[in-house]
């Protein structure tokens, strides 16, 4: 069994020392016009593609559920607690006439 974790952890390392020695060559990013996106005719403008872009990011999306949380947390937290009745007393296990 230890025999098998030696060779598995020199696999392992080995694995790594060879990916780590690759050269990864980076590709050239080409920014496309914006006439490829919108049609200044009939499309839609920039603003509108960041509003749209905005309401439907998820990230943000769940934020503003974490936002909606916390307020009602708030909401709560500020409400009074429920009334509530107690009644004490001691028992006498004797009967006095």
């Amino acid at each position: 069994m230890k025999r098998m974790l030696g060779i598995y952890r020199s696999w392992l390392l080995m694995t790594a020392v060879l990916a780590g020695s690759l050269s990864l060559s980076a590709q050239e990013a080409h920014p496309r016009p914006a006439s490829d996106f919108l049609d200044p005719r009939g499309g839609v403008t920039e603003e509108e593609l960041v509003t749209r872009a905005l309401a439907s990011n998820p990230t943000l999306l769940a934020e503003r559920q974490q936002i909606t949380m916390a307020k009602g947390d708030v909401t709560q937290a500020r409400l009074r607690e429920n009334p509530s009745l107690t009644f004490g007393g001691t028992e006498r296990s004797e009967w006095r006439r």
